[in-house]
């Protein structure tokens, strides 16, 4: 409130109370707070249907090479890759000896 005021700000505070310009503060700010998460739903589906985000990422991933597309995913199972080869050391080995 004391921003907003701008010249008269000196006014301003001596009209209002400090105390009670807290607790004003207070008030606004919980139904601010309060009345967030319904808002901020319609500004998801707007965003969303604006931005068009899916289709953007569709026709982009689908316009990529191999090797850009694995430049994507490997990132992701690069950490697990170890268990991915172990397991298939074990499996082969595993196979081998039955075949012997």
């Amino acid at each position: 409130m004391y921003d907003q005021a701008g010249l008269a700000q000196p006014l301003v505070v001596l009209a209002v109370e400090s105390e009670s310009y807290q607790q004003m503060k207070k008030d606004i700010a919980g139904k601010l707070i309060e009345r967030l998460p319904a808002t901020l739903t319609h500004v998801e589906k707007y965003a969303d249907d604006a931005m068009d985000v899916r289709n953007t990422l569709v026709s982009k991933m689908q316009e990529m090479t191999t090797e850009e597309f694995e430049g994507v995913l490997r990132p992701v199972f690069e950490q697990d890759e170890w268990k991915l080869i172990a397991s298939g050391a074990v499996l082969g080995f595993l196979v081998g000896e039955h075949q012997v």
